[in-house]
């Protein structure tokens, strides 16, 4: 554990203050070991629960060569609304000027990741920015209401020592938004491209891993976030947008491919509705409360992992596919690291 970590969980042990960070500096994964002093996010801990070989191997750095053009479009559709939501803030944006606000914004975005080399070739950036750009005007005039909302937070990186009895645990993640509601009262947001939306997700959203673990940090960090008494957060909004599914033709090009998908999604209001779906949720305190408890046995579990009393096994097989694919089957399967390369980042995800 590092020494600064080390001064964060002194000066919180008592008090339970929020450390806020913009976003961490860059671990390469092969170079330096992940520490328990590191943190704990979400995704990391919902790794570890589901495979503890996945987990291993994504600690010791290892990716799959190429990115999935899935991951990639979540990405660039995030980057969207944190920056509308920034405008919106701003003020003077509406829905109409949706198709202006994408074009400002794209061109900066395709060149950043361009120069990263995130994308196999440069024509991938091109054609996600083709398929977000046919969704992200009709996703404006859909829900026309957030243009009015009142935006406190957006891509918020939260890095919070949570006492959970006999250890404190720091924690850290990325909140998509936080909107202000009436009352005295805050909502989180959180932002999902998908593919395709489960038929009992409404019901599983009710106990959402991330949904409670993010509830939980922001909570422990009320009092020092906003310099303002807000009542304890219970309240969730899961904003799902669908990932288009339609094909791009041979010969055909982009602007006739985004206008085409536009077609699609715009067709009348079903279509709409089977493109742009929320759930408005509760979280009552007692819920909250159990996945407390909860928590710290999890927590438990993978800090004794990671001081190897407990054993690294594959998970059941049925979980390699739970909606999507697990990306070390081939690993698995054939246990080999062929098409996987050595430089994983630690929380990528949280990088600016």
């Amino acid at each position: 554990m590092g020494k600064k970590v080390r001064e964060v969980l002194k000066r919180v042990k008592k008090k339970h203050v929020t450390k806020q960070a913009k976003g961490p500096r860059t671990k390469f994964l092969a170079r330096e070991p992940y520490e328990l002093g590191d943190g704990i996010t979400q995704s990391l801990l919902s790794s570890f629960l589901t495979c503890r070989r996945r987990t291993e191997w994504e600690l010791e750095g290892w990716r799959p060569v190429g990115t999935k053009q899935a991951i990639w479009f979540g990405s660039l559709f995030h980057s969207l609304l944190e920056n509308l939501c920034i405008q919106i803030r701003a003020g003077g944006i509406g829905p109409q000027d949706a198709d202006d606000f994408f074009e400002e914004f794209i061109e900066p975005w395709i060149k950043k990741h361009t120069k990263r080399a995130s994308f196999d070739s440069p024509k991938t950036a091109h054609f996600l920015a083709a398929q977000a750009k046919a969704v992200f005007a009709p996703y404006c005039e859909y829900w026309e209401e957030d243009f009015n909302r009142t935006w406190l937070e957006t891509e918020g990186v939260f890095d919070t020592v949570v006492d959970m009895g006999l250890h404190d645990y720091r924690l850290r993640g990325r909140r998509d938004g936080i909107e202000e509601l009436k009352k005295n009262r805050l909502r989180l947001v959180e932002h999902k491209t998908k593919g395709q939306i489960p038929e009992k997700l409404s019901d599983v959203l009710l106990f959402d891993f991330q949904n409670l673990f993010y509830l939980l940090t922001l909570n422990v960090d009320l009092t020092t976030m906003f310099g303002k008494k807000y009542k304890p957060v219970v309240d969730v909004l899961y904003n799902i947008i669908r990932r288009p599914g339609i094909k791009l033709k041979n010969g055909e090009n982009l602007k006739h491919y985004t206008e085409r998908i536009r077609e699609a999604v715009t067709k009348d209001s079903a279509s709409l509705a089977h493109y742009f779906k929320r759930n408005e949720l509760i979280y009552p305190l007692k819920d909250q409360a159990l996945f407390r408890d909860e928590l710290k046995f999890q927590l438990t579990e993978f800090r004794m992992w990671r001081a190897g009393t407990m054993h690294t096994f594959r998970g059941p097989s049925s979980m390699c596919m739970p909606g999507w694919t697990c990306q070390f089957i081939d690993a698995c399967a054939y246990q080999t690291m062929d098409g996987y390369q050595q430089n994983g980042i630690l929380f990528e995800e949280l990088m600016d």
